[in-house]
């Protein structure tokens, strides 16, 4: 796509703001919707977004006007929203560099397993009352209402061995999580939504996962986003994080972990189903792969 596609797409939003499109480069992150990184007349550096999943813009907007000063007020920062008009919306630009570049590197991959490991517990202290934040995770009796009916619905995606795999850790749910407490996750917690500075985490981005959950939720999916795509290197920096999280990797733990990495990819596959048909088979795939783990 050019620059001039580019800003023509994103104008009505920069509109908003009294200032026009000088400099705009499409972001190589960002998957899931139309990412660029924009420069104003005003001399602002902004992120501007096009959501693709627009049955949810309005939902994630508001996660962005809520979330960022619950998160500063535990010393966590996270871009601010400068203006929306769903599907699209404008966020501040926050320097640093994707943390996923740091798990490339033998010597720099411990040090974010660390960085991202001390972060989980100023995490779970973010003030949960009075947001929009989903509870399907936050209790097993609900997740379990849940996780049938995403189960259900992706069955004909999931061969009969995932199937039957599923069902037996829905229906280990209350056992397994019983005397839990919920408390906030950030919900898509991996490298790549982490901004470093001289191998510093300084922020986190990409708020519209968020929720309220077992405090295993962030770190099983920071577990398997790395185990996932750089299998050698999580046998290496797992034992950092969890020492930085102060999470003893246990017989129980472990299989909460499982669990929840497991059920969160049948979540994602209902997901794409509803919203992105044609991505559906690619985290159904994921899916099966991790239960085969």
């Amino acid at each position: 796509m050019s620059s001039t596609t580019i800003t023509g797409e994103f104008q009505p939003i920069v509109a908003l703001v009294g200032a026009a499109i000088i400099r705009i480069e499409a972001c190589r992150w960002g998957f899931e919707n139309e990412t660029a990184m924009a420069t104003l007349s005003d001399g602002r550096d902004v992120i501007v977004q096009r959501i693709r999943r627009i049955a949810l813009a309005d939902h994630k907007i508001e996660l962005l006007r809520t979330l960022p000063p619950r998160l500063a007020a535990v010393g966590i920062a996270t871009p601010t929203l400068i203006a929306a008009d769903p599907p699209l919306l404008m966020r501040a630009y926050l320097p640093g560099t994707p943390a996923n570049a740091m798990v490339g590197d033998a010597t720099t991959a411990p040090l974010l397993a660390a960085e991202m490991g001390s972060l989980l517990e100023r995490l779970r202290r973010v003030d949960t009352n009075d947001t929009p934040l989903d509870t399907t995770w936050a209790t097993s009796a609900s997740l379990v209402v849940a996780a049938a009916a995403w189960l259900t619905a992706c069955r004909d995606l999931l061969p009969d061995r995932v199937i039957a795999a599923i069902h037996t850790a829905i229906a280990g749910l209350p056992e397994l999580f019983a005397g839990r407490t919920a408390a906030f996750a950030h919900g898509d917690f991996c490298p790549v939504n982490g901004l470093t500075l001289d191998n510093r985490l300084v922020a986190l981005i990409d708020l519209e996962y968020a929720r309220i959950a077992d405090p295993l939720f962030d770190p099983a999916w920071w577990s398997w986003v790395v185990r996932y795509h750089h299998p050698g290197r999580w046998q290496q920096i797992w034992p950092d994080f969890c020492r930085a999280a102060a999470i003893t990797a246990d017989t129980m733990t472990n299989q909460r972990i499982a669990t929840i990495q497991c059920l969160y990819l049948l979540e994602r596959t209902d997901l794409a189903r509803r919203y992105e048909p044609e991505a559906a088979g690619f985290w159904a795939d994921r899916l099966i792969t991790t239960a085969d783990w």
